[in-house]
Formats: structure tokens, sequence, C-alpha cells
């Protein structure tokens, strides 16, 4: 079965060429993405990734166009046309494509799309025996809207 993404309102095969190289996105980093968790066909805590989402996305004035129950039904959907019930869905807000320029031009259309991976499973030894890890602060979250 042929992968299948979501971008700007349409379903395509997950190889389309779809984001041009001056999306601003990609220039700049300059969106938001959320990754959702799905089990047994439910995403977790989807309406709170939502709401952070959209608040991301007015305070860096990008417009959001989806409702939580459209962008539900479109997950659903992709859920389903990628047969996968535990995964993870990821989404991503771009601000969309504009001549290369450092200050962010306001007449432009946002590009949106999500994918939805199989969930990756870990080795039962690891549940059962635990795994050693290394913590280190991660400081970018202060900087966080």
């Amino acid at each position: 079965m042929e992968k299948v993404i979501y971008f700007n309102g349409e379903f395509y095969p997950q190889q389309t060429p779809l984001i041009s190289i001056l999306d601003r996105g990609l220039c700049f980093g300059d969106g938001i993405y959320e990754v959702i968790r799905c089990i047994g066909g439910k995403f977790l805590l989807f309406s709170r990734h939502i709401k952070r989402m959209k608040e991301s996305a007015e305070f860096l004035r990008i417009p959001f166009l989806y409702t939580s129950n459209e962008l539900l039904d479109i997950a659903r959907e992709l859920s389903k046309r990628n047969n996968v019930s535990n995964g993870e869905l990821y989404m991503e807000l771009t601000r969309g494509e504009a001549p290369r320029y450092h200050q962010f031009p306001t007449e432009v259309k946002p590009n949106f799309f999500m994918v939805i991976n199989p969930l990756r499973e870990m080795p039962r030894e690891c549940w059962e025996k635990g795994v050693k890890v290394i913590t280190f602060p991660d400081i970018r979250w202060k900087y966080c809207h």
C-alpha cells in the first residue's frame, strides 16, 4: 500500500513533491508542529494539542485555517487510508512560500500538512529490564510561548 499524506486540503501519495524550496518553514523554521500519539485509532489529548497549536499560530501571526473537528476528521481519514491504528500523527503549519527575506510577509498563504507513521515498538527486553539513560537540561522550552 502506498503511504498517503495530507497537504493543504487534499490527500496525496507521500512521494508527491508539494513544498516549495522557498517555504519559510524550510528557510527559517518559521512554523509550528505537533506530534500526537494514536492508540487503537484514538488520538490522545487531541484537543489539547490543537489548542496549543492554535495559540502558537496566533502568537506567531500565522493564520490557522482549521477547526479542531476538521483536523480530527482529517486525522481519522489519514489513519484509515494508511491502515495505522497505533501510531504517531505529525502535523506542521508553516507561514508559507515567500521570497527569502528575514522580515516575514503578512500576505502569505500558510502551508499545513499531516503524516501518520506506525508506532515503533520498544523491544520487550527494554520493558522487562529497563534501560540506562543520561539526562540533560533542555533550555529551549524556556523560550516557548
